[in-house]
């Protein structure tokens, strides 16, 4: 059974849903940002699941706080690992919303914090002056990067108040950045009308224009030496995580109003403005807050 698509267009507990009730078995992959997750079923059953060194149920928790951006794919596979969770899909789903409810409870008593804020490394900063708790959550961040505030606890066995105000005291010593959701939202944004913009172009376009564009695309970057990696011509992640969102914002703004202003002239605004209309069907929350941030001319 071949079965893919975008979290986007079906939510994943309808996922589930669907491949549970073909009495399938295999394991539903889930990526974003180069990070699979998989959620395992036998015979239309739920099975195991692991997810950012999560497992079991932990792990479906995690994939429910995935972006709608991520991808999806069922593959059928006969080799299953040791069985994890036991719950049926509407009580795992259940307590997946609780889970996440205390979370929002939280994020109200710590404005800063929520379930999706990342904790970064700062590589570049010297660990001196640290306390031993300090210096073992510094180490377990350094082996996780990247990763989400609700893994993290997960993954620590510190309690969750001290571990905030851990989290807190590393930022203020420069050895860690917490990136809140409005950052990971632009960011997403950012990478969303990109390569979309870009893969709509390459669609109608001929293999000398292509080529000319991304050669300017190119030679673009690195004049401005944006912090990007690019794959032929296509943006494949983005370096840009230790500047503030006022920055952010105007780097994002620049490489946006460059990349629109290669390609509009060619096909005109109103395959911009289509481009922003498939650009908002699939990004997460209304694209227009963005738009006016960054103040594209769409």
């Amino acid at each position: 059974m071949k079965f893919s698509g975008r979290l986007a267009d079906f939510s994943l507990p309808d996922v589930l849903r669907i491949i549970l009730h073909g009495q399938k078995t295999g394991y539903l992959s889930v990526s974003f940002k180069g990070v699979e997750s998989k959620i395992f079923i036998n015979q239309g059953q739920l099975h195991h699941a692991e997810s950012n060194g999560l497992q079991g149920e932990k792990a479906v928790f995690d994939l429910m706080t995935y972006d709608p951006l991520a991808e999806f794919e069922f593959v059928e596979e006969s080799q299953m690992p040791v069985q994890t969770i036991s719950s049926d899909l509407d009580t795992l789903i259940q307590n997946g919303i609780a889970y996440l409810e205390s979370w929002r409870k939280l994020g109200r008593l710590y404005p800063r914090f929520s379930v999706n804020t990342e904790v970064q490394s700062v590589t570049s900063a010297p660990a001196t002056d640290l306390s031993q708790a300090e210096q073992s959550l510094l180490s377990l961040v350094a082996v996780h990067p990247h990763l989400k505030l609700h893994q993290l606890a997960d993954h620590s066995a510190i309690e969750l108040a001290e571990l905030l105000e851990l989290l807190v005291s590393l930022e203020k010593k420069g050895q860690i950045q917490l990136i809140g959701e409005e950052r990971v939202e632009l960011q997403q944004f950012f990478l969303e009308t990109a390569n979309t913009l870009f893969s709509e172009f390459e669609s109608i376009s001929g293999i000398k224009l292509k080529e000319e564009i991304t050669t300017r695309l190119q030679k673009i970057v690195e004049e401005n030496n944006w912090n990007i990696e690019l794959q032929n011509g296509r943006i494949v992640g983005d370096k840009i995580r230790t500047i503030t969102l006022d920055e952010q914002k105007t780097v994002f703004s620049g490489y946006l109003q460059q990349l629109i202003g290669l390609i509009a002239p060619i096909y005109g605004v109103t395959f911009v403005q289509q481009v922003m209309e498939k650009v908002e069907k699939r990004f997460s929350a209304p694209i227009q807050h963005w738009v006016d941030e960054l103040k594209l001319e769409v």
